[in-house]
């Protein structure tokens, strides 16, 4: 009973990340394709080691973006795997299921009755607009430092 307690203990522990100490700080920055600033995409920073929190923005008309984690406003200091790719919106509830999306293909499956699988490969060809190598195969990997802020711009090309 005594290594379950401890057990379930460490979980909480780690579910609720490093404690009251965590310094968070800010990244912003833009995202362009092909010199053109990108709206809608969703910028995600997942830490490459233990302690951190993944930090995820939406890009603004201009192609901006501010990071935002579980704790606020910006992401612990440390080294990130960057992936880019086009925003799926996907708002519902209530009893009448009323779904909007960014991507037309996969609203028009979700909305004619089509399975959640349908759904996540329709979102995954919205991606298409964004090279693999900027996503799902990223190669994109920054350092967040120990600064109030941080700006750290994309400038993606589609070849």
């Amino acid at each position: 009973m005594k290594t379950e307690g401890w057990l379930l203990g460490a979980l909480l522990l780690s579910l609720a990340g490093c404690g009251d100490g965590l310094k968070l700080y800010g990244v912003t920055g833009v995202v362009t394709l092909d010199n053109k600033p990108m709206e809608g995409l969703l910028v995600i920073f997942s830490p490459e080691g233990p302690g951190g929190f993944t930090g995820t923005a939406t890009t603004g008309a201009d192609g901006s973006y501010a990071l935002r984690c579980l704790r606020g406003a910006g992401v612990p200091a440390g080294s990130y795997r960057v992936s880019i790719t086009k925003n799926i919106v996907v708002e519902g509830g209530g009893t009448d299921d009323t779904y909007e999306s960014s991507d037309n293909a996969a609203y028009e499956q979700e909305a004619a009755g089509g399975s959640p699988d349908d759904y996540q490969a329709g979102a995954a060809a919205g991606a298409g607009a964004i090279p693999e190598k900027y996503n799902s195969q990223t190669i994109l990997k920054e350092t967040v430092a120990a600064e109030p802020e941080n700006q750290i711009d994309f400038a993606l090309t589609s070849k």
